[in-house]
């Protein structure tokens, strides 16, 4: 395979795995899955008492790996008529996987926001969401909503 044949096949796997990571869904407080429209959910009032940073960890789909796997061996190959051009290509593709799977979770990585809320009756509870910009603070009223066991908080209006 030329460079230019290895340039094309390279474009190719980056445009999927930007594809693949622009598709993956928000799990903000106004975030919904299509599963999750036209049904009924469990709605409680609270008010926030704490608020802490976080960050939600990229995902690990395997696409990342896979292609950094195709992308290193086929960059690493260079004689393809003895043993060492075949140990290159095996080199280079665990480390193009390492390097790729770990550039699938540093690009699917978010900001997320950790609310503390009193339900009332002495119930707290904690929610860990995606920061989706909205402004939360101390003191705030908000509804959590609950449908099939994904929790999301917004403000009251």
């Amino acid at each position: 395979m030329n460079h230019s044949s290895s340039f094309f096949l390279f474009s190719i796997i980056i445009f999927f795995l930007l594809t693949i990571t622009g598709c993956i869904s928000g799990k903000g407080g106004k975030d919904y899955s299509r599963s999750q429209t036209r049904g009924e959910a469990s709605v409680r009032i609270g008010t926030i008492i704490d608020i802490n940073q976080t960050e939600i960890d990229g995902t690990r789909t395997g696409i990342g790996a896979a292609a950094g796997t195709v992308i290193g061996a086929i960059a690493s190959k260079g004689d393809r008529t003895n043993w060492k051009g075949d140990l290159a290509a095996t080199i280079g593709g665990l480390l193009g996987g390492i390097i790729g799977q770990s550039a699938e979770q540093f690009t699917t990585k978010k900001k997320g926001i950790e609310l503390i809320i009193d339900l009332g009756d002495d119930k707290l509870v904690s929610v860990v969401q995606e920061d989706d910009g909205t402004a939360f603070k101390k003191g705030d009223r908000v509804r959590l909503t609950n449908s099939s066991g994904d929790t999301r908080v917004v403000p009251m209006n």
